[in-house]
């Protein structure tokens, strides 16, 4: 899988995982106006045709779910494949969560609002981490432009200057090995600011 593809799944799974929560607090709010937990879902569809386009990811899921429920699929089953399909960890989560309730009768207005809670949380988290990452990647590109850019100045404004690292054995040897540990430094750059989520 290439890179531009991989980053597109990432940055589609995150605005899931967002608009997901939006749906948490509209499935809340319909079990607190006293919605089963199957009508809940039609309900907060409802509400979130109000935040978000019919074409949103949400949107989707949400039809997706209440069309089955329709069809008098188990909510257990029908969140379990929405879980597999998303393949996010707060939905996941979620799904767990809810499936365990239903068969041990918890309370889930009480059970969503944590779950809901715990993935705020998360995501507040996961922005933070990225608002002092972005930072960091940009000094890591401007230093690693910084070397080449000095050897093209060389170059331009004293063409000669740098001629004895090229032209023998030892210059050669030394501007290889300083090329090999340039994209060394490089590569491990792009690596440690590289955060699987």
């Amino acid at each position: 899988m290439n890179k531009n593809k991989s980053r597109l799944i990432d940055k589609r799974k995150w605005e899931l995982d967002i608009q997901f929560r939006d749906a948490l607090d509209a499935v809340v709010a319909a079990l607190v106006a006293g919605y089963s937990l199957e009508n809940s879902f039609a309900s907060a569809r409802e509400s979130l045709s109000l935040m978000y386009d019919d074409d949103a990811l949400i949107i989707r899921e949400m039809d997706y779910i209440v069309n089955r429920v329709e069809y008098n699929v188990p909510i257990e089953q029908v969140l379990q494949e929405f879980s597999d399909r998303s393949n996010v960890e707060d939905i996941r989560m979620f799904c767990d969560v809810v499936g365990i309730a239903k068969r041990t009768g918890g309370n889930l207005v009480k059970i969503i609002r944590g779950t809901s809670g715990n993935i705020a949380e998360r995501q507040e988290s996961r922005r933070e981490i990225e608002t002092m990452i972005s930072g960091k990647k940009m000094e890591a590109n401007i230093m690693s432009i910084i070397p080449m850019s000095m050897i093209v100045y060389m170059r331009v404004f004293s063409p000669g200057y740098l001629d004895p690292m090229y032209h023998n054995l030892a210059g050669v040897v030394m501007m290889t090995v300083c090329l090999v540990l340039y994209g060394l430094g490089v590569f491990a750059a792009r690596r440690i600011m590289t955060i699987e989520w």
